[in-house]
């Protein structure tokens, strides 16, 4: 028996002859973290599968309207702004991150611990952080209240 991973309509499938599992793109990349840790296979794969599902949801946001994008970055807990300003910190998406938060914002995020942190933690609580976070953007979209567009110009 072996899975067949898909993405399709933002799930993340998997499919056998007998069996069909739909899960969010976010939680398949928290079951792909637990299954590296469970087969106790190196973790960058992993983070860097989260990293470059984050990094297209930043490039996202950024395509919406200025409104639009500091309304998500506001709702958004200081944790997790922190951790997604770390991730991408010397990026052009740094710069693009900070430019749309207010300087009050700003000076709390750099006084959590996880923007003072020297490396990243391990990318199962990168993906809990950040979880509340995928989840407020994917109901906004489901909600229609915001449409994300593909940076490479398609739209999903």
């Amino acid at each position: 028996m072996s899975l067949e991973p898909y993405v399709r309509n933002g799930q993340l499938h998997l499919e056998d002859q007998t069996l069909t599992l739909k899960l969010g793109l976010h939680d398949g990349l928290q079951l792909a973290v637990e299954l590296d840790r469970q087969l106790q296979l190196k973790e960058s794969l992993s983070e860097t599968l989260i990293e470059g599902f984050y990094r297209n949801l930043l490039d996202s946001l950024m395509l919406l309207s200025p409104r639009e994008r500091q309304t998500l970055l506001q709702e958004a807990s200081l944790e997790a702004t922190a951790c997604l300003l770390r991730i991408f910190r010397g990026q052009p998406t740094e710069e693009q991150l900070r430019s749309n938060l207010s300087q009050r914002r700003l000076s709390q995020i750099e006084e959590e611990p996880l923007y003072l942190a020297r490396t990243l933690p391990p990318a199962d609580e990168l993906a809990q952080v950040l979880a509340p976070f995928y989840r407020k953007v994917e109901e906004q979209v489901l909600t229609g209240r915001i449409e994300l567009q593909d940076p490479q110009g398609c739209y999903y």
